[in-house]
């Protein structure tokens, strides 16, 4: 993930020693969490430069619908990693996504979320359906837009999903499988098919591109139909 965001970003993630122990955190964690803790501070203190000439934290440019907020909640027991940024009619009862105390000796443990329907005093835990690599790899896969590239996204219905899948297959150059997204790639774009419960019976198709590519956004035109693919700049990324 590290050597795909740098090269695909065109930053240089920070060198700055920090340590997370058992004694830091006040709980137990495994290994592989204990990674992703090292992983997302170095994102955090990583900055990168944009078209509007600033600056920002790499993690609030990747992740920016989530800020960052370590901290054990005794109340649920469970570890949490990011609350939502929710500008609408929630956003006095904000929403975390953690990872439940019985699973902190797990290397890829199950996300959970902490959130409220109601008010604030109606709090509850509930499963993610989604373990901690899969959420880090689909959201740096499916949100990949960059300043100044093209890219665009596309609804799916799941029944065209085989026919899509197959198109894909002849136009980039390796693919992998994750619960809910399929990756696609090439040397000059990812494309990711995901498909969530939420979305009911269509699918999402995202395609970046690492630089403008006359032939290859023509090879999509036809394969989805021009009629289907609206190319943008920055696509699905506030305007920096």
């Amino acid at each position: 993930m590290k050597k795909f965001i740098e090269q695909w970003h065109e930053v240089k993630f920070a060198s700055i020693p920090l340590s997370f122990d058992n004694v830091d955190l006040g709980i137990q964690v495994s290994s592989g969490i204990i990674r992703c803790l090292h992983f997302l501070m170095k994102m955090q203190f990583t900055q990168i430069a944009t078209s509007n000439k600033k600056r920002y934290s790499l993690l609030d440019y990747i992740y920016h619908d989530k800020r960052l907020c370590f901290g054990y909640d005794k109340d649920f027991e469970a570890l949490i990693l990011f609350q939502d940024l929710d500008k609408g009619k929630y956003a006095q009862r904000p929403s975390y996504l953690g990872i439940c105390k019985s699973d902190l000796m797990s290397d890829d443990p199950p996300l959970v979320r902490v959130s409220s329907n109601n008010t604030l005093n109606d709090y509850h835990k509930k499963p993610e359906n989604e373990k901690l690599t899969e959420f880090f790899t689909k959201n740096i896969f499916c949100d990949a837009g960059k300043p100044k590239v093209k890219g665009f996204a596309a609804f799916i219905r799941n029944n065209d999903v085989p026919h899509t899948i197959e198109k894909l297959e002849l136009i980039f150059t390796s693919k992998f499988d994750m619960p809910h997204a399929k990756i696609f790639e090439k040397n000059n774009a990812v494309a990711t098919l995901q498909n969530e419960p939420y979305l009911n019976d269509v699918s999402i198709l995202w395609v970046r591109l690492f630089e403008k590519d006359i032939s290859f956004m023509k090879e999509i035109d036809e394969a989805f139909g021009q009629e289907n693919v609206s190319w943008s700049d920055n696509c699905s990324r506030y305007k920096l």
